[in-house]
């Protein structure tokens, strides 16, 4: 009891650091994996195994590396360190920007969390529709947004695109943590019958929450109050841009490439969530 009575008492600056801390020791050893991950490629692999392997077709190419995170499942923190390093090692700068978007999310960890998740909140059985309904959108959603903006990206080259730069993890991960703490995000709950509100709002909670791809369906899942079009918004898009995401890429890619990622997903996933999510429901069948 004594131990206890020495504790210092809560203060604002208290909850940021350990926010701060949370999130770094959630982030970091992920960070360390993609960077182990670059090493091994830089190291190992050879400099035309990629040219052998896909597709000579660029388009073709782009749309087989929407799939990379089912073989090379990482979630967001983990992928941004890699994709330079497959760059050079002569991977297709339209295919490392869509392994990029689409491995966080097309991944078997994330399909496993997101099933797991509107199961348990929903109270449904694995065979009913609904817990699937979630996850199919998902990841064929994020696959989608992924393949697009790799397509697009076709017209660059990488010296237009890439720069030579690194790391702001830090910086966005306290932005994030003052966030968390400081701003009541219960707010949200005001827009949330508001179907125009409703999706933009969920995406901008996505960018400053930086949640994992792996845990965020289980923030999502009880948010009972928004749709299921605008919690899919929020899973498609947070694990393609948040504010530690903003600063990683930043150290990638120049400037006017990461503004224009921004704008470019949160319209695109904006517009797309809707439509997506009441055609998953109205195709998929129950057993």
């Amino acid at each position: 009891m004594i131990f206890l009575a020495d504790l210092p008492a809560p203060s604002r600056m208290g909850d940021i650091l350990m926010a701060f801390l949370s999130i770094v020791f959630e982030g970091a050893p992920y960070i360390l994996i993609g960077t182990v991950f670059s090493g091994i490629i830089d190291a190992f692999l050879p400099a035309k195994l990629l040219d052998r392997v896909l597709p000579k077709s660029k388009v073709l190419a782009t749309l087989i590396a929407g799939f990379l995170g089912l073989v090379f499942p990482v979630c967001e923190c983990a992928v941004v360190p890699v994709i330079r390093r497959l760059v050079q090692k002569g991977l297709p700068l339209s295919c490392a920007v869509t392994y990029m978007l689409s491995a966080p999310i097309m991944n078997p960890i994330v399909a496993i969390s997101t099933l797991t998740a509107f199961k348990e909140f929903q109270g449904l059985s694995w065979a009913t529709a609904g817990n699937a309904t979630m996850t199919i959108a998902r990841l064929s959603l994020g696959y989608l947004v992924a393949v697009i903006v790799g397509l697009v990206v076709l017209r660059f080259k990488p010296g237009q695109v890439l720069r030579a730069s690194m790391m702001y993890f830090a910086i966005g991960v306290a932005i994030t943590s003052v966030f968390n703490t400081q701003i009541n995000q219960g707010l949200l709950n005001t827009v949330a019958g508001n179907d125009w509100l409703a999706v933009p709002s969920l995406m901008g909670l996505a960018i400053v929450l930086s949640l994992c791809s792996t845990s965020d369906a289980f923030i999502a899942a009880p948010m009972t109050a928004f749709s299921m079009a605008a919690k899919l918004a929020f899973l498609v898009f947070g694990p393609m841009m948040d504010i530690k995401l903003l600063f990683m890429y930043s150290s990638v890619f120049q400037r006017k490439v990461v503004v224009s990622l921004l704008i470019g997903l949160f319209i695109l996933i904006g517009l797309l969530s809707g439509p997506w999510m009441n055609l998953i429901q109205h195709l998929y069948i129950k057993p």
